[in-house]
């Protein structure tokens, strides 16, 4: 397997841009997650470019409609 490295710049542009997409795609986050280990990181810089409410994926309840699942942004690092 051959590995990739960035470094942190190439990584905040990354998010910047992924920033840019969410904005154009018009869709209605509300709420942004991620999942544990590779998509905190990003998940938490997301949501602090956004404005958007970080929500910790450990914590929903499964029987609650609270939300729409459409309202749902889970980033991972894959």
């Amino acid at each position: 397997m051959i590995k990739e490295y960035i470094d942190w710049n190439d990584f905040r542009n990354m998010i910047i841009q992924l920033n840019d997409m969410i904005k154009d795609s018009g869709r209605n986050i509300k709420f942004i997650t991620g999942i544990p280990r590779g998509g905190l990181i990003p998940a938490v810089m997301l949501s602090h470019i956004l404005k958007i409410q970080y929500f910790d994926v450990n914590k929903i309840d499964k029987q609650t409609d609270d939300f729409d699942n459409s309202e749902i942004l889970i980033i991972d690092d894959i």
